[in-house]
């Protein structure tokens, strides 16, 4: 039976300490406690999930409606989920309402984590259609991206984690995308920017952005995935990469 090992999950705007740079650990701290957590962990096969609140915001355990697309993935490859995820984050804007780390920092922050996975995802991209300014202008905190500051973020990002990674890990990339009005625009450059950047780097991309979350797979708001948009997801990262040949 496999388990859960949650290092960090970072739902909407309630974040573990991690996420705020005021109270989190350092990057060598925690990659410190990450030797120390796969030490003590049994030997058994792990994937990491680096995400955003698609990932964040749904679990393992408790309401069936909430269930997460890698809770379900983990257990048709049977392995345990370790999550690094923060609601409002992504390759080049930090999570948490900017308070708390972006794609890179995460990976930087957890680089045992995804050396000992056999499976790493990277879930993410529709929050970067806005980054985070360092002060606040006409009461907003963010401004709208341009695609060569996506790819600056992006490219380095990916680059990281397949320098990272095992010689024999899967290493998967996607970008789930909802039909919001807000993020339909974005949806027609980012993921051609992640999709590159991950071939580039020799990864595996699933695109979940065209047809994943469709609007009968998505809640009120738009963006997010009901259940039936997270079976989906699910679906599409298994049946559209390597792992079904596993």
């Amino acid at each position: 039976m496999r388990r859960t090992v949650t290092a960090v999950v970072c739902a909407l705007t309630a974040c573990a300490a991690l996420a705020h740079p005021g109270r989190s650990q350092d990057a060598g701290a925690t990659a410190a406690e990450d030797v120390r957590q796969a030490a003590a962990t049994p030997a058994r096969a792990t994937m990491v999930v680096i995400g955003d609140s698609i990932s964040a915001a749904y679990s393992d355990t408790g309401a069936p409606e909430r269930r997460a697309w890698w809770s379900m993935l983990a257990d048709t490859i049977d392995v345990d989920p370790i999550v690094v995820a923060e609601g409002g984050a992504g390759y080049l804007r930090r999570g948490t309402r900017c308070r708390g780390r972006s794609f890179q920092q995460s990976i930087d922050a957890h680089a045992a984590l995804i050396r000992a996975a056999e499976v790493v995802v990277i879930e993410g991209g529709v929050n970067d259609r806005s980054y985070c300014l360092t002060r606040r202008r006409n009461g907003h905190g963010d401004a709208p991206s341009s695609a060569q500051q996506v790819s600056r973020a992006v490219r380095p990002a990916l680059r990281r984690v397949a320098e990272l990674a095992g010689d024999d890990a899967t290493v998967i990339v996607t970008a789930p995308w909802g039909g919001a009005r807000k993020i339909a625009p974005s949806g027609r450059w980012i993921p051609r920017i992640i999709e590159a950047a991950a071939r580039e780097n020799g990864l595996e991309y699933v695109d979940t952005a065209t047809d994943a979350i469709r609007p009968r797979h998505r809640t009120l708001d738009g963006v997010h995935p009901s259940l039936s948009g997270s079976t989906s997801i699910a679906k599409h990262v298994y049946f559209r990469s390597s792992l079904h040949e596993r």
